[in-house]
């Protein structure tokens, strides 16, 4: 095994179609959209700089095109991370993404810490990698207690030790936690689901293919619990609903990168685009390309970036970005880069 000495290396699985996320995942992967004014590839780039990792396979899918363009700039900027594009013409599921990414990177002898590109949360990696190596564990998988609403799917005895997944387990005793989507890897498992993929083409499925044949054969899989802030942007509402949070509670995101600078509640990147006689109700987040005329009514809860907020417009509770001039009302909304979903708020 490699856990004690190797550098870890890192994938970010981001070739998803975000059907969820439709409209606005028609013209804009999923890893782009935006967070509080940043793409939220950009926050995953973030934990695997924080992590120690300098080489990061990145496997795509939908709209591949324009994630380049955006992530190298990115990767450079935190510490000139290194990248291996691993582009399939057809989802393959986590399984086939992964894999792919894994030998883009050359089937590095070394751990291999896996996120997905659309998540946000509060962790420290690099002590996750360490508490893996100290498991002697073939996989890590950081958890959180189950909430309302989102699946479980991990069983794990009290020290930590997985025992089953998706309601079958097979030992006394466990706790059910949720599934996060972040993975610390051992490559004697990346070769097992190598030759699982191999005679199993089409859409794989890590559980199914891999997690869980490791642990039926007696592999130590292993978990890791976080109780902290995790948000996995599956639809226009937990966007919507993430980014009101992070905005009422400034200090609820690490990596936010909202940093009031005017007055409470106000982040004004570029203020001399923001008329005086604008309307601003805190809290706002107005980025680089946010323009502001007289009269226009912003706030509360709302961040934009690459918008011009017309004498006539109001805004509450949205994000806009990329949408160019507006005016009207605008109201409980994501609207990205032309695409506009309404979101119902509770």
């Amino acid at each position: 095994m490699s856990h004690h000495n190797t550098p870890p290396q890192a994938v970010i699985l981001a070739a998803g179609l975000g059907t969820r996320m439709r409209p606005l995942t028609d013209a804009t992967p999923k890893p782009l959209l935006p967070f509080l004014n940043t793409p939220l590839i950009a926050y995953t780039l973030d934990h695997i700089a924080r992590a120690g990792a300098r080489r990061v396979g990145v496997n795509t899918c939908h709209l591949a095109h324009l994630l380049p363009p955006v992530v190298e700039p990115l990767a450079n900027a935190l510490g000139q991370l290194q990248l291996a594009w691993a582009h399939e013409p057809h989802v393959s599921g986590t399984g086939g993404g992964l894999l792919r990414a894994w030998q883009a990177l050359g089937r590095p002898d070394a751990p291999l810490l896996v996120l997905n590109g659309d998540a946000i949360f509060n962790a420290d990696l690099r002590r996750a990698l360490q508490q893996h190596r100290d498991s002697n564990a073939l996989l890590t998988l950081l958890t959180r207690p189950l909430t309302p609403g989102h699946p479980g799917g991990v069983f794990t005895d009290p020290e930590g030790r997985i025992t089953g997944f998706r309601k079958t387990h097979h030992a006394p005793h466990t706790h059910e936690r949720a599934y996060m989507g972040v993975h610390i890897v051992e490559p004697a498992l990346l070769e097992r689901l190598e030759r699982a993929v191999a005679h199993l083409p089409g859409v794989q499925d890590l559980i199914d293919t891999c997690w869980l044949p490791a642990l039926l054969d007696g592999d130590h899989l292993h978990t890791l619990l976080l109780d902290d802030f995790w948000v996995a942007m599956d639809t226009p509402a937990l966007l919507l609903d993430a980014t009101r949070r992070a905005l009422l509670q400034p200090d609820l995101f690490h990596q936010s990168p909202f940093r009031p600078t005017h007055a409470p509640g106000l982040a004004l990147l570029h203020p001399d685009s923001i008329h005086g006689a604008a309307r601003l109700a805190p809290p706002v987040f107005a980025g680089l390309g946010a323009q502001l005329d007289a009269g226009a009514r912003v706030g509360p809860c709302v961040t934009l970036d690459g918008t011009h907020v017309g004498t006539n417009a109001s805004i509450q509770n949205a994000i806009l970005f990329g949408m160019g001039r507006v005016e009207g009302r605008w109201e409980g909304c994501v609207a990205v880069a032309g695409q506009i979903a309404q979101v119902h708020l509770s």
